[in-house]
């Protein structure tokens, strides 16, 4: 669907948005505003990740916003990202993009609401959008954050189930693809060409959040890692606690049963082998040998 939101006669310049075009609906808007084919195509193929092309006067920016409709298992960059192309002049303003997005509904909104008033900028509208894509990822860091203490939680209190590593690792995941996606915005936003030294500044301020948005999934990326090694910690000291108390069960049988193996010699001349009282000095012994080695044992602080 070709929508005209702003004629230039109105403000002088012309935003054009384009909702999931068809073949024909491509094909009508590279005529229209002579546009290459290739570049409207790029716009659809959900594989291209954000970037920053200038083909003579025509600024092509690919940006990347959070699908607030991903789900929980999502962790590939089509299932938690959707695309918006925009094609600049001076001009001329042209959005791309297969799904509604609401910041360009509210867009669209308040642009009809003032038609009559020509002050709508056109950098307005472009500063909006690149602020509502970068600002999309906050929901999803902050959603991060909560699932991290909540991971960190059963951790330390012992909860955790075999499955906790692969939430781990999904998480992983998903802030890998909202980091690859920050950065590869930003750099494109550093390559965009301003009109003036006025603009740049504004746009400045978004590139500082986006910065700040990277650094949050940075550090957040660094819990995980932390958190992953505690997790691991502490299943290797519960198998060092079982191996520790089989060590001890072994330390106290190994002398009883040596001397059971012993006296199934039948050799004549063993000890108490004749005694009246063979059998309890036996027993006696062999309960002074348990004691000593639970005081050696007690001693040492191996248990």
């Amino acid at each position: 669907m070709i929508s005209e939101i702003v004629h230039s006669s109105v403000a002088g310049f012309t935003w054009v948005d384009v909702l999931n075009p068809s073949e024909e609906e491509l094909l009508e808007t590279a005529l229209a505003y002579q546009l290459q084919l290739k570049l409207l195509h790029d716009c659809m193929d959900s594989s291209h990740l954000p970037k920053w092309e200038k083909h003579g006067d025509i600024t092509f920016l690919l940006l990347r916003t959070f699908d607030e409709g991903a789900g929980d298992e999502d962790c590939a960059i089509p299932e938690l990202t959707q695309k918006i192309a925009i094609f600049l002049t001076h001009d001329l303003l042209i959005t791309v993009h297969r799904q509604e997005i609401d910041f360009i509904g509210q867009i669209k909104k308040y642009t009809a609401y003032n038609k009559n008033e020509p002050r709508q900028a056109q950098f307005s509208i472009l500063h909006f959008i690149i602020q509502e894509a970068l600002y999309s990822y906050e929901f999803p860091l902050q959603n991060a954050e909560e699932l991290f203490t909540e991971l960190e939680e059963s951790v330390f209190n012992d909860t955790a189930d075999e499955s906790i590593l692969g939430e781990i690792y999904l998480l992983k995941r998903k802030l890998s693809v909202y980091r690859r996606m920050l950065r590869q915005m930003l750099d494109a936003l550093r390559r965009l060409e301003l009109n003036s030294q006025e603009e740049q500044k504004i746009l400045d301020y978004s590139r500082t959040e986006g910065d700040r948005l990277i650094s949050l999934t940075d550090a957040s990326m660094d819990n995980l890692h932390n958190l992953v090694n505690l997790q691991m910690s502490f299943q290797s000291n519960k198998a060092n606690e079982i191996i520790r108390v089989l060590t001890i069960y072994s330390a106290f049988f190994m002398p009883l049963t040596f001397i059971v193996d012993l006296y199934q010699a039948n050799f004549e001349t063993m000890p108490f082998l004749t005694s009246e009282a063979g059998n309890l000095s036996l027993w006696v012994f062999m309960f002074a040998l348990c004691v000593g080695i639970y005081y050696w044992f007690n001693k040492k602080r191996w248990i």
